[in-house]
């Protein structure tokens, strides 16, 4: 059962991102502006963003909670730092530095690689949001 539940909820998380990465980081107002409505997974090419990824593909989001799930599953447990630990071999394995990881979350995790407390890296950022993306990753993980 609980495989079935991780499963189900990794896969609604990935259609969700593949569907709303076309207007990521956009305001409500920007959305209307530009769409009437949005029904179907959109083509790049209609996309405000993410139009370097193709259609349907999945941003870093779900990339990043495919390797924290494995990561527990192996591990037994969820900490910190084997979150952060993982992260960074997530950016190191898929290049995801020259893909779209956000600046200051490489930064964190930069930091991280150079031996800053994996509990205050990134602080003082706006974009320190590591935490809470993969919330979905630590539910199903301790679940």
């Amino acid at each position: 059962m609980k495989k079935e539940l991780i499963r189900s909820l990794l896969e609604a998380f990935a259609v969700g991102d593949a569907y709303g990465k076309a207007t990521e980081y956009c305001s409500l107002e920007q959305v209307q502006a530009h769409y009437s409505r949005i029904d179907e997974l959109l083509p790049p090419e209609k996309a405000i963003a993410h139009q370097d990824l193709f259609y349907g593909q999945v941003t870093d989001d779900t990339e990043q909670n495919v390797y924290l799930l494995r990561e527990y599953a192996r591990q037994g447990r969820v900490t910190p730092y084997d979150t952060a630990m993982c992260l960074l071999r997530w950016v190191q394995e898929t290049d995801a530095a020259t893909k779209y990881i956000g600046p200051n979350s490489l930064k964190a995790l930069r930091a991280i690689e150079q031996g800053a407390d994996v509990t205050t890296a990134g602080t003082g950022h706006h974009a320190d949001n590591i935490p809470l993306l993969h919330g979905n990753a630590v539910a199903a993980a301790v679940r």
